[in-house]
């Protein structure tokens, strides 16, 4: 035993002396490491961009890159001695572990109200603490960013989604400003964009950072909107103490959730509306399910408006909306502002809806950008600038360039302006030099890997293929021309066919919606127009397609073939889960009870074979109030003189003359070759 001590003391002299030759002091290595990496970048920064230099940039990286593994493996080992010397010969230092984690874990106490700043205060530190532990100077602003993006606002997302944060706590944004700027949580450095500048959307001229005092309120109105949607226990439960007969309770309760979101209720009330179900949950008067609630539609005093009680169910009788007379004489505009509002055929229950997304649904990306000040997207591509103040620079994009061209030459301002910026801060902050060599190659480094990542085409053209080799991007030749075929068939015997398009000027804008039916035999059967106000351009085709079931429904013509030049359309009708705009969701459900008792199918055809269906979209844009226009076969045969009219205005496809509320319509048909005349009827909607 004596012999096997003395030959483990030998080995262990040893051990240390190839210790220190092989590996040395490890965390010497990675200062000199990282010196010499530091010298390699200052050369490139002044001598430009060689290969050479490139070559021993990356060598110094790697080298860098194993002295920091070296030097984290060996903390790992460090940490584990305590197991080695204690683990296989008594177990208090497990014990003392064990204690540690339990009793960080161990809930000793229930608090009843808004949650303390002592409470919280706990992910506070641990947020500093993981801002002071980073290598913020080895790290550009950039990867700064994307740090506090995806590891630090990820921390709060859970707890601040709970628990109204104390503005005492949120002075952390703080740290974390002083740590994007300079790298250091207690170092300021003077700055010339604010913080909300910063916070904004990248669309908007921001870093896409999260404010957390925004964050704060968007995560109140968030947990106040599941109070009147969820159906959690802690939803169903805090409901049953809140809300008496359809309205909050006045006195104070304890409650952590309460207190931070009953500030929000008013924000939810203002900017919801009920979709109408079965109406037992709305009141009539009060609640906003027709656009405004009616009792401020008609100034109705809040001293008699609290007192009326009635619902929406008690207006409607076998899915018929049924007004009594005396209000209808008591407020005359009332029975047509309560007609715009559809009854679902298939009765459910009321749901309230955000006004403010197509869903009807508050999610927390929403409620943040709700709380957030909305500033207009920067269309930077599009800026015109004098070249006296730069801004015929922008000019040369406007010139006769080809896609990629058009793609590299914006790059290319955009990068030039960059670079100057760059240089400047370099100077002036930084006391560091940059040379006009190497603020060149950087340009044409960015702008090459812009133009290369394009999908946009070039043309054949000299000028164009001078100017991308100059930026070293490789040319992307146009592609041959595909020709198509279109042509509009008829429907088979008994079917009707429908072909419906959408308008809007502006997306959106002053909006309408168009059909025209025809037989078997390409004649022509009944034709609307419809203006629809302003509305987005799916909006206006999907009501055109609504529109024309709900026609062909009431006609009973239960063999129908739609055919739309909107793709958005036809997959809509193809997925009839998938959800639509909220303000179309009752008429939808109607829609497709009425396609179940139908033959019904829908295609897509190109805009050049539905040029009727969007002639009669069009035309809806004119009609001034609020009607469809209908159209509808009075002769098969047109006379000579009405031959020649037709003629006459061949470079329009319809031509109108209004008599009051009949009107004779001639319109020439390119997708049948044949010429009808047509009665207008108005029938308000």
């Amino acid at each position: 035993m004596f012999i096997l001590s003395k030959k483990l003391k030998i080995l262990k002299d040893k051990l240390k002396i190839w210790n220190k030759d092989c590996f040395g002091n490890v965390h010497n290595h990675v200062i000199s490491a990282e010196q010499k990496l530091h010298q390699i970048q200052i050369q490139i920064q002044h001598n430009g961009h060689t290969e050479a230099l490139l070559n021993e940039e990356k060598l110094a990286s790697a080298q860098y890159e194993d002295a920091l593994n070296r030097q984290e493996v060996y903390w790992k080992e460090k940490a584990r001695v305590n197991w080695h010397l204690e683990g296989d010969r008594n177990t208090k230092y497990f014990h003392r572990i064990a204690k540690i984690k339990s009793s960080t874990k161990f809930i000793n106490s229930l608090q009843d109200g808004k949650p303390k700043a002592s409470y919280l205060q706990p992910i506070a530190d641990k947020i500093k603490l993981k801002l002071s532990a980073w290598k913020a100077s080895l790290l550009s602003i950039a990867g700064r960013v994307q740090l506090v993006r995806s590891v630090i606002q990820s921390m709060l997302t859970y707890s601040i989604s709970l628990y109204s944060w104390p503005a005492s706590l949120l002075n952390i944004e703080k740290c974390v400003r002083n740590f994007i700027w300079s790298g250091d949580i207690d170092k300021r450095k003077l700055v010339t964009t604010s913080w909300k500048k910063i916070c904004r959307p990248l669309s908007q001229g921001g870093l896409n950072l999260r404010s957390l005092s925004k964050l704060n309120k968007a995560t109140n109105l968030k947990l106040c909107w599941n109070l009147f949607n969820s159906q959690t226990s802690w939803a169903i439960l805090l409901r049953d103490r809140v809300f008496r007969k359809g309205k909050t309770i006045r006195h104070h309760i304890f409650s952590s959730i309460w207190s931070s979101i009953k500030d929000e209720l008013a924000v939810i009330m203002e900017n919801t509306i009920w979709l109408l179900g079965n109406g037992e949950e709305i009141n009539f008067w009060n609640d906003n399910w027709c656009g405004a609630p009616l009792a401020d539609q008609f100034n109705i005093p809040f001293q008699t408006s609290h007192l009326l009680s009635s619902t929406v169910s008690d207006y409607i009788l076998n899915g018929q909306w049924n007004i009594p007379p005396q209000l209808s004489q008591a407020f005359d505009n009332l029975t047509s502002i309560v007609h715009q509002v559809i009854i679902p055929m298939d009765q459910s229950q009321d749901k309230l809806l955000w006004k403010h997304t197509d869903s009807g649904d508050l999610e927390l990306k929403e409620a943040y950008q709700f709380k957030m000040q909305q500033y207009q997207d920067l269309q930077c591509l599009n800026l015109v600038l004098q070249f006296t103040s730069m801004e015929d620079i922008w000019k040369l994009c406007d010139l006769n360039w080809s896609p990629q061209c058009k793609v590299t030459l914006t790059a290319a301002i955009i990068n030039l302006l960059n670079t100057i910026w760059l240089v400047r801060n370099q100077a002036r902050y930084n006391n560091a030099v940059i040379s006009w060599k190497s603020a060149i190659s950087m340009i044409i480094v960015d702008t090459s890997l812009t133009g290369n990542n394009t999908s946009k085409l070039s043309s054949n053209a000299i000028k164009d293929f001078i100017f991308l080799k100059m930026f070293r991007i490789t040319i992307h030749h146009p592609k041959v021309p595909v020709i198509k075929e279109i042509y509009w068939q008829p429907p088979l015997l008994n079917w009707i066919k429908c072909n419906i398009d959408g308008a809007s000027c502006g997306n959106p804008g002053n909006a309408s919606c168009g059909g025209i039916f025809r037989n078997h035999e390409a004649d022509f059967i009944y034709g609307f127009a419809e203006p629809l106000g302003v509305a987005s351009s799916v909006f206006a085709e999907l009501c055109g397609a609504m529109r024309a079931i709900e026609i062909a429904y009431q006609k009973n013509w239960r063999s129908l073939w739609l055919e739309s030049d909107s793709t958005i359309v036809v997959s809509t009708f193809n997925n009839p889960s998938k959800p639509v705009s909220w303000a179309l969701r009752n008429r939808w459900k109607n829609v497709l009870f009425m396609i179940s008792q139908m033959n019904c199918i829908v295609t897509h055809i190109f805009r050049e074979g539905n040029q009727v269906a969007d002639l009669m979209a069009n035309h809806g844009k004119c009609v001034k109030k609020r009607k469809v226009v209908s159209f509808s076969v009075i002769a098969q045969k047109i006379t000579k003189s009405e031959e020649e009219r037709v003629s006459d205005h061949e470079s329009t496809l319809l031509e109108q003359t209004h008599n009051k509320k009949l009107a004779t319509t001639f319109i020439e048909d390119p997708e049948v070759k044949k010429t009808i005349k047509l009665e207008t009827n108005e029938e308000t909607t």
